[in-house]
């Protein structure tokens, strides 16, 4: 066998033992990461699942926008008479302008209404017995035209439930995410047809990294 011959099998003998070198070396560290930093995957698909059973939620509710992040179910027993003033009892730091945000939504849509008090917010709309969604909660709204076309106060019997609110997921896993020892940065953003909510996630720990929209 000549000598250029016994320089190529060398030659190839050599890159094989590389491969199975970095073969195993790069089996070792995966190991080593799944026995040191066990969970992270799994932390990361927990992350999605959060977020897809959140819009799964939203969509199952029915939620009218998620522009505006909260909503209270306004139920009515009984109507003397219409127009009917309705008293919500919403917090100041949920609101920044109740004749802005407000709006009244029954099972056909978005219904005219007046806000006749822009401290606890007091709306005023044509109502029948049964349910109504209060949306507020969106400081970038605008003051919709048919305000100031609704009066009066004819008295009904109604009930207020306490505030929905969608805009809590990202808080909630941050916290999570900082008492182990994992970055995350959350931030929420509509999608187009307001269905659902997008969710940036930049996530990383010591072996994995992720940025992305997730919805």
């Amino acid at each position: 066998m000549k000598k250029g011959q016994f320089f190529i099998i060398g030659v190839i003998l050599l890159a094989v033992s590389i491969s199975v070198l970095v073969y195993n070396f790069m089996t070792v560290e995966k190991a080593s990461i799944y026995l040191f930093e066990a969970g992270t995957d799994h932390d990361f698909r927990n992350i999605v699942t959060s977020i897809t059973e959140k819009n799964d939620q939203i969509e199952g509710d029915g939620w009218w926008n998620t522009s505006w992040k909260i909503r209270k179910l306004v139920s009515i027993s009984a109507v003397a008479g219409n127009p009917t003033e309705i008293n919500l009892s919403i917090s100041s730091a949920d609101i920044a302008s109740c004749e802005k945000e407000i709006r009244v939504i029954n099972s056909t849509g978005e219904i005219d209404s007046d806000v006749t008090a822009d401290t606890g917010c007091n709306v005023t709309f044509t109502i029948a017995t049964g349910n109504y969604y209060m949306y507020y909660n969106n400081s970038a709204a605008s003051k919709p035209a048919y305000r100031n076309t609704v009066s009066g106060n004819e008295g009904a019997t109604y009930s207020v439930a306490g505030r929905e609110y969608i805009g809590e997921l990202c808080t909630h896993l941050e916290t999570i995410y900082l008492q182990k020892g994992i970055y995350l940065n959350c931030t929420e953003s509509e999608t187009g047809d307001w269905s659902r909510l997008n969710y940036t996630i930049d996530f990383k720990s010591k072996e994995f990294e992720f940025y992305g929209y997730i919805n």
